[in-house]
């Protein structure tokens, strides 16, 4: 790379770095296209060119980038949420063109809403309490920083700047860095504050170190800190850990720690300085990159009875502790969500494919199995497991381990989904209907009625786990909250809601020496 001295008489100190284009390479999907083809292929190369300007400037030094120069920087080192500060202290509420939101839930989700045009704050339906902003893109109230403004970590604007005002134009960045004038009509992405204690930081970061060298995921997940674009993105590498530099279609934490060679070595200086590189089609060079502890998605309660925090985009965040009071009230009232009044057998194995538990559950229940069995709406991609069990007096029973933050949001989803179909969509009835008596299951075919009564099915929620006389109370909080949130959507449409957690029996592992 080249370091080139940006002009005084500009007024602004700073520099260029340039990286030197390289040489020119085939892409990767020459030799497939050679081969379908019957004349030669005309010569096809990949090249790239990157380029940051720094300038100093408010006591800050400010990156400009330019083609790919953004993969240059080392985004642990950049102010978190500076552009989306600057952008919601400056955009018009009113005149927003996307959000994009981090809604925590058992599992952590990413959702981009793109209006058409430009819509009000209020039209994206945000739900307060649960979702945290992430990037906005709309109409400022003035034009001084561009027409259209984005920003997340980073800031783009459409502003055309002349070489001797780029100082001015990052103070003014800065200034609106500053400004709290967002909290008019964004002063809810407070109730998750950001966590500044460095103290307590690095508590819940050691405390996290310490789940990873003892390969217990629960409550931790990794995830892309930004939404990429899936035709452009085709891989992922774990650089300096993979010795075979595969590239991986998705990110897994499962499957990053399952090539680290020795767990002991993970410590939070590794996670930062540990990249997860990202690759378009050509596979030359990475595009893009994020360090792992970026990439770390962790829900965290360092007491029982303390405050929640969750880790996400690098940055750690408290709940609000009046909302963690209002929905532990509500997992632990019994009228809100009363026990099953099913008596489950134990899962006599933590090795027990669910498939098989749900197996032994029916036959002890007098209920029918449908686990697996599944009914298609229209394609082979629409296809809804109705529940696992399905009792004799028109319970719909899900179950699901009790192992990672994923596993709950699944059951949560699917208890959602099968209930809203069941008391909307004849057609899902009807094919529910024709699937059990093509079972040889006709009593159970005959429970279902149209139109559906919810008040003639329970929704029964059952979580598999050696600690299940203390469920729900200790779910971890998120899943907690996503549970509280589908108890009372389902009560509201008629249906009765119970839980049951299911005693899962830890097999004994038998120890074998490596030679």
């Amino acid at each position: 790379m080249t370091v080139i001295p940006v002009d005084a008489s500009l007024g602004a100190n700073g520099g260029l770095v340039v990286k030197e284009q390289p040489a020119p390479t085939e892409p990767a999907w020459k030799g497939f296209i050679a081969g379908v083809t019957t004349a030669p292929l005309p010569a096809l190369k990949n090249q790239s060119s990157a380029a940051v300007l720094f300038v100093e400037a408010s006591d800050r030094l400010f990156a400009i980038t330019f083609g790919y120069g953004r993969a240059l920087l080392d985004i642990d080192q950049v102010e978190p949420m500076f552009g989306l500060k600057v952008v919601i202290n400056r955009v018009d509420a009113d005149r927003l063109r996307s959000i994009d939101i981090r809604t925590f839930q058992a599992t952590q989700f990413q959702i981009r809403q793109q209006a058409a045009g430009v819509s009000p704050l209020d039209t994206f339906g945000l739900d307060v309490r649960r979702d945290v902003l992430n990037a906005v893109a709309g109409k400022p109230t003035a034009d001084t920083l561009g027409s259209t403004l984005a920003g997340k970590d980073s800031l783009s604007t459409s502003l055309e700047v002349a070489p001797g005002n780029i100082k001015l134009f990052c103070e003014d960045c800065w200034s609106a860095f500053c400004d709290d004038v967002y909290k008019e009509r964004f002063g809810w992405i407070d109730t998750l504050r950001v966590v500044r204690d460095q103290k307590t930081v690095d508590l819940l970061d050691n405390h996290v170190v310490k789940k990873m060298q003892a390969n217990a995921l629960d409550g931790l997940d990794l995830m892309m800190p930004d939404i990429i674009d899936p035709e452009r993105v085709t891989g992922f590498k774990y650089s300096g850990i993979d010795a075979r530099d595969e590239l991986h279609s998705d990110i897994d934490l499962a499957d990053l720690l399952g090539i680290v060679v020795d767990l002991t070595a993970v410590s939070v200086d590794w996670l930062k300085r540990k990249e997860i590189k990202y690759y378009d089609a050509s596979e030359t060079s990475a595009i893009g990159h994020w360090s792992i502890y970026k990439c770390l998605a962790a829900q965290v309660s360092l007491a029982s009875t303390g405050p929640q925090y969750v880790l996400s985009s690098g940055t750690w965040y408290e709940v609000d502790d009046s909302y963690v009071s209002e929905i532990n009230s509500q997992v632990r009232d019994i009228e809100f969500l009363p026990l099953s009044d099913l008596v489950f057998p134990a899962c006599e194995d933590d090795t027990m494919a669910e498939e098989d538990y749900n197996w032994a559950a029916a036959e002890t229940l007098g209920a029918y199995c449908q686990d697996q069995k599944l009914v298609y709406l229209g394609g082979q991609k629409n296809r809804i497991e109705p529940c696992d069990i399905f009792t004799a007096t028109g319970q719909l029973i899900h179950v699901k381990r009790k192992t990672r933050s994923s596993s709950l949001s699944h059951l949560f989803a699917q208890a959602r989904v099968s209930a809203e179909l069941l008391r909307r969509d004849k057609g899902f009835n009807d094919k529910w209907i024709k699937q059990l008596k093509a079972d040889n299951a006709k009593s159970f075919a005959s429970l279902l009625k149209w139109p559906c009564k919810p008040a003639s099915h329970e929704i029964v929620l059952a979580i598999l786990a050696p600690n299940c006389g203390q469920l729900p109370e200790e779910l971890p909080f998120f899943a907690k909250m996503e549970l509280v949130g589908l108890v009372q959507s389902l009560k509201e449409v008629g249906f009765s809601v119970s839980f049951a957690g299911v005693h899962e029996v830890v097999a004994t592992r038998k120890k074998v020496s490596k030679k």
